[in-house]
Formats: C-alpha cells, structure tokens, sequence
C-alpha cells in the first residue's frame, strides 16, 4: 500500500504481485465524498477505485479490495492463492 499527500490530497494505492513479477491492477482511495469516473483518467486498464472521507482504508475498504482480487485472480479449489 502506498499513501501520497500531494497538495493536501491523500491517495492510498493497495497493489499486489507475485514474486514471479505479474501484478494485479492498482485499487485506488481517494479522499472524497463521491467516485467520480474521471478519476481514473490515464490509470492502468482494470484499476478500481473507491473513495473515503479520508483517503485511507477501512474494513468496508478491504472488503471491496478482496472481491476485486478474486474478480481478478478467480482462484479455485485447484489454482489456490496465498495472500501475505
């Protein structure tokens, strides 16, 4: 996870990869009221975003987190994941 506080804006970007290199695309929080598309203007294609009051995760934050990296990742009782 990092955390930026340009101008006074807190973004948090969540990110994941492997140790093989792949990555998933970032999950974005940004210090706001309301999700706006534009937001994601020039992102990585499949990056989501969500916002909070004060640009940090919560529980509701890393819940959305883990349903976008199942989305993603789709394991199965075969193809396991182990996230650290």
């Amino acid at each position: 996870m990092t955390a930026s506080a340009e101008r006074g804006q807190l973004r948090t970007i969540i990110g994941c990869c492997n140790a093989s290199g792949s990555f998933l695309p970032p999950f974005l929080i940004f210090a706001r009221k309301k999700m706006q598309a534009r937001l994601l203007d020039g992102s990585p294609p499949g990056t989501q975003a969500t916002c909070t009051p004060n640009g940090w995760t919560s529980g509701e934050v890393f819940l959305n987190w883990m349903h976008f990296i199942v989305e993603q990742v789709r394991p199965t009782s075969d193809k396991k994941v182990l996230l650290l």
